[in-house]
């Protein structure tokens, strides 16, 4: 018995009129586009009935839309080079010093810490290790960012959420956070990305 092509999971490649297309049946309910670089194909997620002429269709009528995506990636300036090991050893290096100073001011204590290149965060917290991580991109914005971050990762030793009490105890320690916050928010992620996020305080984030 013969399989019916539109239930396949297989990726299928179409042309639209100009558009590389990747075609990909999924068991969900709408069509859904994806546009991820200003020349690359276009990521359409169909629904596992719907046939080729209706995905069709759906990317002809979000023509422009995928034009004005395809722009908007195009214009953005490469990202930079991960930090060097000199720039890691250059972070590493202040941290004991922040350290010394926070750690009985908060009333904590942390077993290590390490920075290393991460993707999509700033700083992370195993709240069962007392270990802390840190984006070894920070090196490239204003010390008051590591500061920031620092404090923020040994708060999670009091609170493992991002819930009231937690930013409660961030007001009351370090009142100009929010300001420091925008500081990484404003200026383009050393990783390329979208500025990345702190971690929820939990193991393994």
């Amino acid at each position: 018995m013969g399989s019916n092509p539109t239930l396949s999971a297989t990726a299928v490649h179409l042309q639209v009129d100009d558009l590389a297309v990747q075609l990909v049946r999924k068991p969900i309910r709408t069509l859904r586009l994806l546009v991820r670089s200003p020349d690359g194909p276009v990521r359409v997620s169909a629904p596992l009935r719907v046939g080729e002429e209706a995905v069709r269709r759906f990317v002809s009528d979000h023509r422009d839309w995928i034009r004005r995506h395809q722009a908007r990636l195009a214009s953005r300036p490469p990202p930079p080079p991960p930090p060097t090991a000199a720039e890691r050893l250059a972070l590493a290096a202040r941290v004991p010093i922040l350290l010394a100073r926070w750690e009985p001011v908060i009333g904590v204590g942390i077993t290590g810490f390490r920075v290393r290149h991460m993707r999509t965060r700033w700083g992370s917290c195993n709240t069962r290790t007392r270990r802390i991580s840190l984006a070894a991109g920070l090196v490239r914005f204003p010390g008051e960012c590591l500061e920031y971050v620092l404090v923020h990762e040994l708060v999670h030793l009091l609170e493992r959420g991002h819930n009231a009490r937690f930013y409660g105890f961030l007001d009351h320690f370090l009142p100009d956070w929010r300001a420091r916050r925008m500081l990484l928010a404003r200026r383009d992620s050393p990783q390329g990305l979208p500025a990345p996020a702190l971690d929820s305080g939990h193991e393994g984030l």
